[in-house]
């Protein structure tokens, strides 16, 4: 672990203990044993902070998620089960951030670079959902996937609130199996009675959505080949494998924002860095993003 990701991890358990608002920079600075100075060297603000915070728990979630491919002896079935109660746990332990921000008020939500990050990554949560639930129950369901994802969602968000906000005590493993029979249900109620769908993937963007913006397009862009970056700087790894990777990624940003960029190099470029798992999950990010 580097240092930014020692002070974000210690930050992100002042943020959940005392709060956004009673947090001061002095004392993460304090807790993590460096001077404020060189604090803010690293991070700017504490709005700043708090975004790198958030992203990197997303990425973490989308990182750690990867794992769960490799389950081979388990059905399709039972794996989604598994990859739920991943979910809600780790939505539990990092509730802070991962919850809905409409449940309190924060000066952050205010913030237009933090609305970008935060619709980046609603919309690469969504693709995953997506590809989870394909992975569970096959092609097949594509005509409905949408609406699968929002009953799947609401599923999710209804009892997460009542684990969270009203301290049920409800077990995450049950609570995954209830969820994941009841989408079998529907989804076999779906095919035969072929139901017409009621939504398209039109749900990755609100009319007012920030990501649907090509300038806002361009930073999500720019910061997902940062966060690349920083992910290289905090590889245990060898030095001339990090500079190979750093090579690797300057080869790929050079090649992206070039006047007619080459989609084979791109994406050979892009394979050669997903190698690691470390970066599996900025670079799906970056395939949406240049899609």
């Amino acid at each position: 672990m580097n240092i930014k990701e020692h002070i974000m991890k210690i930050t992100l358990d002042l943020f959940s203990k005392n709060g956004y608002n009673a947090t001061s920079m002095q004392e993460i600075a304090d807790q993590s044993g460096i001077a404020k100075g060189s604090l803010y060297k690293l991070f700017v603000s504490k709005e700043d902070l708090f975004i790198e915070i958030f992203d990197m728990c997303h990425q973490e979630l989308f990182n750690k998620a990867e794992d769960f491919n490799r389950y081979d002896i388990l059905s399709p079935n039972e794996k989604f089960i598994h990859i739920v109660e991943f979910q809600i746990q780790y939505f539990i332990e990092n509730e802070f951030v991962m919850m809905d921000f409409s449940e309190r008020e924060l000066p952050i939500q205010r913030s237009e670079k933090f609305e970008a990050v935060r619709n980046r990554n609603r919309i690469q949560k969504m693709n995953w959902h997506k590809d989870m639930l394909i992975a569970a129950y096959g092609t097949e369901i594509e005509r409905y996937l949408w609406d699968l994802i929002v009953i799947f969602r609401g599923f999710l968000r209804q009892y997460l609130y009542y684990i969270i906000y009203e301290k049920r005590s409800l077990s995450t493993q049950k609570v995954s199996i209830f969820i994941v029979e009841r989408l079998n249900a529907i989804v076999h109620d779906l095919l035969h009675s072929k139901a017409d769908p009621l939504l398209n993937n039109s749900i990755l963007h609100a009319p007012d959505d920030l990501s649907t913006k090509p300038e806002n397009n361009e930073q999500f862009i720019r910061e997902t080949l940062n966060g690349i970056s920083l992910s290289i700087k905090g590889l245990q790894t060898s030095e001339s494998n990090r500079h190979e990777l750093n090579e690797t990624l300057s080869l790929l940003s050079n090649e992206i924002w070039s006047n007619e960029p080459r989609d084979f190099l791109i994406r050979a470029l892009m394979g050669h860095l997903e190698r690691n798992s470390e970066i599996v999950g900025y670079i799906k990010q970056l395939k949406l993003l240049l899609a």
